[in-house]
Protein backbone atom coordinates (compact mmCIF):
# COMPACT_ATOMS: atom_id res chain seq x y z
CA UNK A 1 0.00 0.00 0.00
CA UNK A 2 2.86 2.42 0.83
CA UNK A 3 4.53 1.62 -2.51
CA UNK A 4 1.31 2.48 -4.40
CA UNK A 5 0.99 5.74 -2.46
CA UNK A 6 4.60 6.70 -3.28
CA UNK A 7 4.10 5.76 -6.93
CA UNK A 8 0.94 7.90 -7.08
CA UNK A 9 2.77 10.81 -5.44
CA UNK A 10 5.59 10.44 -7.98
CA UNK A 11 3.13 10.44 -10.90
CA UNK A 12 1.34 13.51 -9.52
CA UNK A 13 4.71 15.29 -9.13
CA UNK A 14 5.66 14.48 -12.73
CA UNK A 15 2.28 15.59 -14.08
CA UNK A 16 2.44 18.87 -12.20
CA UNK A 17 5.64 19.87 -13.96
CA UNK A 18 8.22 18.43 -11.58
CA UNK A 19 8.68 21.84 -10.01
CA UNK A 20 8.29 21.88 -6.27
CA UNK A 21 8.23 25.69 -6.21
CA UNK A 22 5.14 25.71 -8.40
CA UNK A 23 6.74 27.63 -11.26
CA UNK A 24 5.83 26.26 -14.68
CA UNK A 25 8.33 25.81 -17.49
CA UNK A 26 6.71 28.72 -19.33
CA UNK A 27 7.03 30.97 -16.28
CA UNK A 28 10.67 30.00 -15.89
CA UNK A 29 11.40 30.48 -19.61
CA UNK A 30 9.60 33.82 -19.62
CA UNK A 31 11.53 35.08 -16.61
CA UNK A 32 14.88 33.93 -18.01
CA UNK A 33 14.09 35.46 -21.39
CA UNK A 34 13.11 38.85 -19.96
CA UNK A 35 15.67 39.12 -17.16
CA UNK A 36 18.69 37.51 -18.80
CA UNK A 37 18.36 37.13 -22.58
CA UNK A 38 17.01 40.63 -23.20
CA UNK A 39 19.10 42.49 -20.65
CA UNK A 40 21.98 43.62 -22.91
CA UNK A 41 19.63 44.09 -25.86
CA UNK A 42 17.50 46.48 -23.85
CA UNK A 43 20.56 48.54 -22.97
CA UNK A 44 21.64 48.76 -26.62
CA UNK A 45 18.18 49.65 -27.84
CA UNK A 46 17.74 52.24 -25.11
CA UNK A 47 21.05 53.81 -26.14
CA UNK A 48 20.06 53.93 -29.82
CA UNK A 49 16.51 55.18 -29.30
CA UNK A 50 17.65 57.66 -26.66
CA UNK A 51 20.12 59.14 -29.13
CA UNK A 52 17.44 59.17 -31.85
CA UNK A 53 15.12 61.10 -29.55
CA UNK A 54 17.90 63.57 -28.74
CA UNK A 55 18.46 64.53 -32.40
CA UNK A 56 15.00 64.22 -33.97
CA UNK A 57 11.56 65.72 -33.56
CA UNK A 58 11.58 68.72 -31.24
CA UNK A 59 15.32 68.18 -30.62
CA UNK A 60 16.30 68.30 -34.31
CA UNK A 61 19.03 70.86 -35.04
CA UNK A 62 20.40 70.10 -38.50
CA UNK A 63 20.92 67.32 -41.04
CA UNK A 64 24.67 66.79 -40.42
CA UNK A 65 24.10 66.30 -36.67
CA UNK A 66 21.24 63.88 -37.34
CA UNK A 67 23.26 61.96 -39.96
CA UNK A 68 26.29 61.68 -37.68
CA UNK A 69 24.12 60.40 -34.83
CA UNK A 70 22.55 57.78 -37.11
CA UNK A 71 25.91 56.65 -38.43
CA UNK A 72 27.83 56.61 -35.15
CA UNK A 73 25.39 56.30 -32.25
CA UNK A 74 22.14 54.80 -33.50
CA UNK A 75 22.82 52.24 -36.24
CA UNK A 76 25.82 50.43 -34.64
CA UNK A 77 24.17 49.61 -31.29
CA UNK A 78 20.93 48.75 -33.05
CA UNK A 79 22.73 46.33 -35.37
CA UNK A 80 24.37 44.72 -32.34
CA UNK A 81 21.00 44.44 -30.58
CA UNK A 82 19.45 42.69 -33.59
CA UNK A 83 22.39 40.29 -33.83
CA UNK A 84 21.94 39.40 -30.15
CA UNK A 85 18.17 39.01 -30.67
CA UNK A 86 18.79 36.52 -33.47
CA UNK A 87 21.13 34.48 -31.26
CA UNK A 88 18.48 33.84 -28.60
CA UNK A 89 17.15 30.29 -28.69
CA UNK A 90 13.76 29.70 -27.15
CA UNK A 91 11.99 26.43 -26.46
CA UNK A 92 8.59 27.94 -25.70
CA UNK A 93 6.54 28.35 -28.88
CA UNK A 94 4.54 31.20 -27.33
CA UNK A 95 7.64 33.20 -26.42
CA UNK A 96 9.43 32.30 -29.68
CA UNK A 97 6.51 33.59 -31.76
CA UNK A 98 6.48 36.89 -29.87
CA UNK A 99 10.27 37.10 -30.10
CA UNK A 100 10.08 36.74 -33.89
CA UNK A 101 7.64 39.68 -33.96
CA UNK A 102 10.17 41.70 -31.95
CA UNK A 103 12.92 40.84 -34.44
CA UNK A 104 10.67 41.84 -37.38
CA UNK A 105 9.97 45.21 -35.77
CA UNK A 106 13.61 45.83 -34.88
CA UNK A 107 14.72 44.94 -38.41
CA UNK A 108 12.16 47.37 -39.87
CA UNK A 109 13.48 50.09 -37.59
CA UNK A 110 17.08 49.36 -38.53
CA UNK A 111 16.17 49.49 -42.21
CA UNK A 112 14.43 52.82 -41.55
CA UNK A 113 17.58 54.17 -39.86
CA UNK A 114 19.70 53.20 -42.89
CA UNK A 115 17.15 54.73 -45.23
CA UNK A 116 17.02 57.94 -43.17
CA UNK A 117 20.81 58.21 -43.36
CA UNK A 118 20.72 57.79 -47.12
CA UNK A 119 17.90 60.33 -47.38
CA UNK A 120 19.96 62.84 -45.41
CA UNK A 121 23.03 62.23 -47.54
CA UNK A 122 21.09 62.65 -50.79
CA UNK A 123 18.66 65.26 -49.46
CA UNK A 124 15.76 63.10 -50.64
CA UNK A 125 12.67 64.16 -48.67
CA UNK A 126 10.46 61.47 -50.20
CA UNK A 127 12.91 58.82 -49.00
CA UNK A 128 12.89 60.43 -45.53
CA UNK A 129 9.09 60.20 -45.44
CA UNK A 130 9.31 56.51 -46.40
CA UNK A 131 11.88 56.04 -43.64
CA UNK A 132 9.52 57.60 -41.11
CA UNK A 133 6.68 55.33 -42.26
CA UNK A 134 8.95 52.30 -41.95
CA UNK A 135 10.05 53.43 -38.48
CA UNK A 136 6.39 53.68 -37.47
CA UNK A 137 5.67 50.17 -38.80
CA UNK A 138 8.66 48.81 -36.88
CA UNK A 139 7.51 50.54 -33.72
CA UNK A 140 4.01 49.09 -34.19
CA UNK A 141 5.47 45.57 -34.57
CA UNK A 142 7.45 46.04 -31.37
CA UNK A 143 4.24 47.30 -29.76
CA UNK A 144 2.54 44.04 -30.82
CA UNK A 145 5.39 42.17 -29.15
CA UNK A 146 5.12 44.08 -25.87
CA UNK A 147 1.33 43.70 -25.83
CA UNK A 148 1.69 39.96 -26.49
CA UNK A 149 4.27 39.61 -23.73
CA UNK A 150 2.01 41.44 -21.30
CA UNK A 151 -0.94 39.20 -22.22
CA UNK A 152 1.18 36.04 -21.95
CA UNK A 153 2.40 37.16 -18.53
CA UNK A 154 -1.15 37.85 -17.32
CA UNK A 155 -2.44 34.51 -18.64
CA UNK A 156 0.35 32.66 -16.82
CA UNK A 157 0.43 34.64 -13.60
CA UNK A 158 3.86 36.15 -14.25
CA UNK A 159 4.88 39.52 -12.87
CA UNK A 160 5.96 41.62 -15.84
CA UNK A 161 6.72 45.28 -16.38
CA UNK A 162 6.23 46.35 -19.96
CA UNK A 163 9.45 47.86 -21.35
CA UNK A 164 9.54 50.82 -23.74
CA UNK A 165 11.33 48.89 -26.48
CA UNK A 166 11.77 50.62 -29.78
CA UNK A 167 9.54 53.48 -28.74
CA UNK A 168 10.65 56.89 -29.84
CA UNK A 169 9.35 60.29 -28.87
CA UNK A 170 7.06 61.85 -31.42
Amino acid sequence: MIKKGLALLLVVSVLSGCNLLGETELQESFTTYVNEDLSRIGELEEEAIGTLNSVSGANYTDDPTFARALEEDIIPPYEEAIQLLKEIELESEEIRSLHETYIEGAELQLEAFHQALEALETQNMEMMEQSNEMLTKGSEKIGEYTTGMKELAEENNIEYTEPSLGQRDR
